[in-house]
């Protein structure tokens, strides 16, 4: 027996005899054990009641630790993911043509001349120094951009959706275009 039901047994005997608990003392008298029944279930009670709560606190503290390591793996998954590298259009104005490496403000050279594409044929091209070119074709005009690279000019228009590359053969320029459909060729010469 533990002391907690030993001291309130004491409590309880001395207020039956004290005359406090009568009617209660003569049911005692009849079932002697009731009493001490009801102590022990009051106390498996209480200790069920805390168990469930251990066992609460328990699933509780599982279920934040597990909580913190997903948050960790994802921390980690996302900390050590390769960066994701996106093409990056770059205008080629770093690149400036040899006829105006040193001249200042933007100068033009003209190329005109024949493009294969059916329904367009003749075309010419305005290059800046800037790195920035315009192409007017048989049916409209477009803005764009232009690149060297030793003998090779490349010619960007559309957003970067009709290419022209060529290679420059003293004053001719000569090569293939697309746009992403159609090929076909081109050739211009200086003016």
């Amino acid at each position: 027996m533990s002391r907690t039901t030993k001291s309130l047994l004491a409590s309880v005997l001395t207020l039956i005899t004290a005359g406090a608990f009568a009617p209660v003392q003569a049911q005692w008298h009849h079932h002697p054990n009731l009493y001490q029944q009801q102590v022990y279930q009051q106390q498996m009670y209480q200790q069920m009641m805390l168990r469930q709560q251990i066992l609460r606190t328990q699933m509780l503290q599982e279920h934040r630790l597990y909580q913190l390591q997903l948050q960790q793996r994802m921390y980690q998954q996302m900390q050590f993911q390769p960066p994701v590298v996106q093409p990056v259009d770059v205008p080629p104005t770093s690149i400036v043509p040899q006829p105006y490496a040193n001249q200042a403000g933007p100068k033009v050279q003209v190329y005109s001349g024949r493009e294969t594409l059916a329904g367009y044929g003749s075309v010419t091209f305005r290059l800046f120094s800037n790195g920035k070119a315009v192409m007017v074709d048989a049916k409209e005009t477009m803005n764009g951009t232009w690149a060297r690279n030793n003998d090779t000019i490349t010619l960007t228009f559309g957003g970067g959706n009709i290419v022209y590359t060529g290679t420059l053969d003293g004053q001719n320029l000569s090569g293939n275009a697309t746009d992403g459909r159609d090929n076909w060729s081109f050739s211009v010469s200086r003016q």
